[in-house]
């Protein structure tokens, strides 16, 4: 299905077959959702964007984009994303690549919280390998979950991290609860790159817009 140019991407089950109405996510939400932008542009992200750029040892960018924008709603039974680094999806490992998500609701362990593996941006890319089952629609890392922490918050709460940190979310086991939340990535508006069809570059790919 496809709304003013972004995609609603339908779950699948675990073996691999879609779920009727059951969305996943929907790919290019801004496009659909301008208050998205209005979220993600905020005073009050970009000033930690821009702390966490200091942070990571970089120069601040003077102009900055956000792309690849994402609703999941990550319904009870559902999944969301496995073990994964985004800039796997964008063809590049540059680290000035920043991503944003933002938890519309509580979220733990029981409903599907974040998982990262800390450190695991300073070790370069990952393989990936293209998955089955209930994770047919994306391409995934093996890694050690015992290193792995869990991140929990509460609604409103934005993380950002370095597109090259390893992630992955639980799968939602509570029998009511969802888990809403978007995401967005940062990059300097100089900062053009592409992966395999899609060229993510300033002024070409639809779902990249201009924050500073």
């Amino acid at each position: 299905v496809n709304s003013g140019g972004a995609e609603f991407v339908l779950q699948v089950d675990e073996q691999g077959c879609v779920r009727p109405g059951r969305v996943l996510k929907v790919q290019a939400a801004a496009l659909a959702s301008p208050a998205l932008l209005e979220v993600l542009g905020s005073v009050a992200v970009r000033k930690q964007v821009e702390r966490l750029y200091s942070v990571l040892g970089q120069e601040v960018p003077d102009h900055v984009d956000v792309f690849g924008t994402k609703f999941f709603p990550m319904w009870p039974g559902g999944t969301s994303v496995s073990w994964h680094q985004d800039c796997h999806y964008f063809g590049t490992a540059s680290p000035q690549i920043i991503s944003c998500g933002v938890y519309l609701e509580d979220t733990d362990r029981e409903n599907g919280c974040l998982r990262v593996v800390p450190g695991s941006h300073t070790r370069g890319v990952f393989p990936h390998s293209p998955g089955s089952g209930q994770w047919a629609q994306g391409e995934w890392v093996e890694t050690d979950e015992s290193v792995a922490v869990d991140v929990a918050m509460p609604a409103g709460s934005v993380v950002l991290f370095n597109a090259m940190l390893l992630h992955a979310a639980h799968r939602n086991s509570h029998a009511s609860r969802t888990r809403y939340s978007m995401f967005g990535h940062f990059v300097p508006a100089s900062l053009n790159f592409s992966w395999r069809e899609t060229d993510f570059s300033h002024g070409v790919y639809p779902d990249r817009h201009s924050i500073y």
